[in-house]
């Protein structure tokens, strides 16, 4: 017989609505929950607050009303994404230290574009695109 481990509860979240036995939380965008759930589901959150580090929040930004995006404090670096494709960038979050810096792919950056064109402008320009060439035997 085999078991598989999960993690029963995640969190903590806040709560924006009650309906009857439905709760509605703030989840992160990237969840694949639904942001209802029934009350059932939930366990009350005993983190003792005196053991927690202590560290600003990082600063948050509502895009609906059931989730949150974190802030760009800078682009910090640039690679070639895997796919030989386009370009990942390394960013700086705001209210975080270095070491919680993401590679985050282009795609990733449309509500950072004008972030984007800054960084490239401070580091001297957009790369040129290399021409396929085909050489001439002589």
């Amino acid at each position: 017989m085999r078991w598989k481990l999960v993690h029963r509860y995640i969190g903590p979240y806040e709560i924006l609505q009650i309906h009857g036995s439905a709760i509605e939380l703030d989840l992160p965008n990237d969840m694949t929950i639904y942001d209802t759930v029934n009350i059932s589901r939930l366990k009350v959150d005993c983190t003792d607050i005196s053991r927690i580090a202590r560290r600003p929040p990082p600063s948050l930004v509502r895009t609906r009303p059931a989730g949150t995006s974190y802030v760009i404090q800078s682009i910090a670096n640039h690679r070639q994404s895997s796919e030989g494709t386009g370009w990942e960038y390394e960013v700086k979050w705001d209210g975080w230290d270095e070491t919680h810096n993401t590679w985050e792919p282009e795609d990733n950056m449309a509500k950072a574009k004008e972030m984007v064109k800054q960084y490239w402008k401070e580091i001297g320009g957009w790369p040129k695109e290399k021409r396929k060439t085909t050489r001439r035997k002589t």
